[in-house]
């Protein structure tokens, strides 16, 4: 082959031998460019599947995250009670009302016995005469205008959209039945869905008995429709149309949202003929109504097993627009809580002391018990729609559990008392008509308090003396606590906020002695030394500051 490859080559002229060489070289830098194409679509195949491998991790990794927050509790903190959940992002309630006293008292009654209370709730009144509120709520006065529409629904719509911090919005309307569970319901199910709603409506009017059920399918009433912050710029939109919000909204939401029936478990009623002002919903008008309910009111039990005693009441004129204050208690807008360790007999009376005048206020108990000491056993025992317990195992400090309470409070006020203090005497409506506006505590307030053995972090070491309130027995308005040092360490907890009340001279203003309250007049409550203030906690004096 070589021999005759020679008498070729011998044979070509040179311009021939010069263009077999272009020939070589062209075909030589074709292969060299199929080479390189199949280089690069192998390349650019396994670019794809590894960001299709990523795409599908990531997505693996958020519906486990999802899952995880949904069923997973925490390892280290254990929330006895639903009111405080761990994962579940912020829910805000909105109310548009006005001219309705006895309907927006009901629907006081209904927040005020939610099983998860919501974060924020926005009231906007418009009515001729300012309601009073009864409970803790974003209170929002729109004065009446004279160009006012006849249903101001959307208007006050729009004056609490701005207001709202909640990721999961919930329509309470004031003259609706919600049953204790109902917010809870919602709430879960907007951790699944963009919006969430109860068809198939039903009214009920009481004057007459008169009942009837919608066959509504498509749609929630306005009353039962909830939806994420997400759908937010939609519903504002939807702000500018007729007064018939509700129609419209689901036709947006569509398949994004959830609509359910509440047959086996009411949730909801919708009550009509309260006196007060009409509302826009054709329930309103009596005579649409053509089936009535028993003589014993069979139907409107069944439908509010737990508390058709008091619609009973509206009828029979026990329960009225002059009386509704002395018929519902007012609650006092106040949380208790103390953080008890491995004191079992101590915080038993400090706890039976306080439900011994107040039954019925929501308590917090921050427990930082070893896991088989009887203190953890016994206020495990405890829990119930009124009492909360954050079982920590581990010993977390005065401070900081203290500081941990409130941060889980749901009221404007927080009365704070030491495992070791028993209450002798009911004072709280006291203490609470001395709160002002900047107040930020009422208790014993130890006038020259001396700290100069203490280097308190980057405060360094204090000259002179501070103005103390005492832990042991205080009531705090918790948005005034929070524009200052928190409760942090152990020992003495208040001490850094109270160095930081002093420094900014505020001491004798915001700091209020309550008469006959000290450690050494025991007229109202009664102070021991053995709670977690004897026990050691290991670390320096100071410590922990943003851990809570």
């Amino acid at each position: 082959m070589m021999a005759i490859l020679r008498t070729i080559s011998q044979r070509m002229t040179a311009q021939q031998k010069v263009r077999a060489r272009e020939i070589v070289l062209q075909r030589r830098k074709q292969r060299e460019e199929r080479k390189t194409n199949m280089l690069t679509s192998v390349n650019s195949g396994a670019r794809r599947t590894r960001e299709a491998i990523r795409r599908i991790e990531k997505e693996r990794d958020a519906r486990s995250q999802r899952r995880r927050q949904r069923i997973v509790a925490p390892i280290r903190v254990h929330i006895a009670h639903a009111v405080v959940p761990l994962f579940d992002s912020r829910i805000t309630c909105i109310t548009p009302t006005g001219d309705r006293p006895l309907a927006f008292a009901l629907c006081q009654q209904w927040m005020l016995h939610q099983t998860v209370k919501p974060d924020q709730w926005i009231v906007v009144d418009d009515g001729k005469v300012p309601l009073e509120p009864m409970m803790p709520m974003q209170y929002v006065r729109r004065e009446p205008q004279p160009g006012d529409p006849r249903h101001t629904l959307l208007m006050n719509m729009r004056v609490a959209l701005p207001l709202i911090t909640g990721d999961k919005i919930i329509i309470i309307e004031d003259d609706e039945y919600y049953a204790p569970t109902y917010v809870e319901e919602l709430a879960r199910l907007l951790g699944q869905y963009e919006a969430a709603g109860i068809v198939r409506s039903k009214y009920y009017y009481i004057p007459s008995g008169g009942y009837h059920r919608h066959g509504n399918t498509s749609q929630a009433s306005f009353a039962q429709t909830s939806f994420r912050r997400s759908f937010l710029p939609e519903f504002e939109r939807l702000l500018e149309g007729d007064a018939y919000l509700d129609i419209r909204a689901w036709r947006v939401i569509g398949r994004r949202g959830y609509l359910f029936s509440d047959d086996k478990n009411p949730l909801y009623l919708g009550i009509k003929g309260l006196p007060g002002r009409v509302g826009i919903g054709t329930g309103h008008r009596k005579e649409m109504y053509g089936k009535f309910d028993t003589s014993d009111r069979a139907i409107l039990k069944g439908w509010v097993p737990n508390d058709y005693q008091i619609y009973l009441d509206i009828l029979n004129g026990k329960l009225t627009n002059k009386n509704y204050r002395s018929y519902f208690p007012t609650p006092l807008p106040v949380t208790g809580i103390t953080v008890c360790w491995n004191t079992k007999d101590l915080i038993e009376r400090a706890y039976n002391s306080i439900r011994k005048f107040y039954p019925d206020m929501p308590i917090i108990i921050i427990d930082g018990s070893d896991p088989g000491d009887p203190c953890a056993a016994y206020v495990r025992g405890l829990v119930s729609d009124r009492t909360t317990v954050i079982s920590l195992g581990y010993n977390i400090g005065h401070g900081r559990g203290m500081c941990m309470g409130i941060d889980k409070a749901k009221t404007p006020y927080a009365l704070m008392f030491d495992s070791d203090t028993e209450l002798l005497k009911p004072c709280i409506p006291e203490m609470l008509a001395m709160m002002e506006e900047d107040t930020f505590g009422v208790g014993d307030v130890d006038e020259k308090a001396d700290f100069n053995r203490f280097v308190c972090g980057e405060y360094g070491h204090v000259n002179g003396w501070v103005r103390y309130l005492q832990p042991y027995f205080q009531l705090i308005d918790i948005r005034n606590y929070r524009k200052f040092y928190p409760y942090v360490h152990h020992g003495a907890p208040c001490y850094l906020t109270m160095l930081d009340i002093h420094q900014r001279g505020l001491s004798g203003k915001i700091l209020k002695q309550f008469p006959g309250l000290s450690r050494s007049i025991h007229e109202f409550a009664r102070h021991g030394f053995g709670g977690t203030g004897n026990h050691h906690i290991v670390g320096p004096w100071v410590e922990n500051k943003g851990l809570v």
